[in-house]
């Protein structure tokens, strides 16, 4: 009788046993799967963070304090490559426009090859990125930005630094046509209205300028240009298979914008260097050549920076304020002269161009 009892006592413990065995199993799979989800869908793990773990003040300050650093440096680098390159090519008399907007590039090219090797860092895109790849859809890239580049440091020697701010007002709507003439966008209404008011209020903006200048206007233009087609280009890049990172972009971008600036300034400038006393300038004034080598550099991870800890509409809303501030800036603290009917058109332009971002 005890025997009979103590085998169906045995029975259901091994019954129980495994119908905890299998729970466990069942509990394992659950969540493996919630894990899988989590890793392939970021927003469920952030999700899952806001929801069950309320951010201490303490942890916000931590998560914003990232990006008010880079939307502050941002904001300042900008300007200051600008104002530190036209003491270069103006006050200084380095007439060598190329040369400066290059070294910046060319440093920060050099820095981000450093850190991935020094660093080992594995680049994704590593695979995608053949020479053929580079060839046809990275080198455009460079090509266009190292013009704009170009253009624009050598629009300071004719125009002031204010008349150039307001002439990129220009480039969104330059912009929009490529990339709509590359079937990468479909206008919309409210898109095309806002272009349209961009356009308009710059056109009044260039007609209140002062010291106009054809050939400076017809550089700076240019310059606008080529920025809109290497946005074109560039959408059409990261469009496909190749959606860099902030490392990848400076490592791969990089070098080919370089060598086009590089092509340049041998094209352009370095015979006439050849003949003036370049080296004695710089001997004798390095510290501007210095910060704008470091602002250069710099300046090439802002933006990467803002979008990494905000978002590109972020980015863009911080170009228009910044845009507005510098020519603030330039009319009350650095003595260039902005009309009433220049300020008026700017300021259409910049909410035209607010407006934009938005429904973009």
């Amino acid at each position: 009788m005890h025997d009979g009892d103590d085998g169906d006592d045995d029975r259901r413990r091994s019954q129980s046993e495994q119908g905890r065995g299998m729970k466990r199993k069942e509990e394992e799979i659950l969540l493996l799967h919630d894990t899988d989800l989590k890793n392939n869908n970021p927003s469920s793990s952030h999700d899952a963070d806001v929801q069950n773990n309320i951010p201490t003040t303490k942890q916000e300050k931590q998560t914003i304090w990232p990006a008010v650093f880079a939307c502050t440096l941002f904001m300042i680098l900008g300007p200051a490559v600008t104002v530190i390159n036209k003491y270069l090519v103006r006050d200084l008399n380095f007439r060598f426009p190329v040369t400066v907007g290059t070294a910046g590039t060319l440093a920060a090219t050099l820095l981000t090859h450093m850190i991935v090797h020094v660093r080992k860092m594995e680049l994704p895109h590593a695979q995608t990125v053949t020479s053929e790849f580079y060839l046809w859809r990275v080198m455009p890239v460079g090509l266009f930005g190292a013009l704009s580049i170009c253009f624009g440091n050598a629009a300071l020697l004719y125009l002031s630094m204010s008349f150039i701010q307001v002439l990129k007002s220009f480039a969104p709507a330059l912009t929009l046509l490529f990339l709509w003439l590359a079937g990468l966008v479909s206008p919309t209404p409210p898109r095309i209205a806002a272009v349209l008011g961009i356009t308009g209020f710059s056109t009044v903006a260039v007609f209140g300028e002062a010291d106009f200048s054809a050939v400076g206007f017809a550089i700076m233009m240019l310059s606008v240009l080529t920025e809109s087609i290497k946005m074109m280009v560039t959408q059409q890049l990261f469009s496909g298979v190749a959606r860099f990172n902030v490392i990848e972009s400076l490592y791969y971008i990089g070098p080919a914008t370089s060598l086009w600036s590089l092509v340049t300034i041998l094209a352009v400038e370095a015979r006439p260097m050849l003949t003036h006393e370049v080296g004695q300038l710089v001997l004798n004034n390095p510290t501007p050549f210095v910060v704008a080598v470091v602002l250069g550099t710099a300046v090439n991870y802002a933006a990467f920076l803002v979008i990494k800890t905000t978002s590109t509409l972020n980015l863009k809303i911080l170009v228009a304020i910044r845009g507005g501030a510098f020519v603030l800036l330039c009319s009350m603290l650095l003595g260039e002269h902005v009309s009433c009917m220049q300020a008026a058109g700017y300021a259409g332009a910049l909410f035209s161009f607010l407006i934009y971002s938005l429904v973009s």
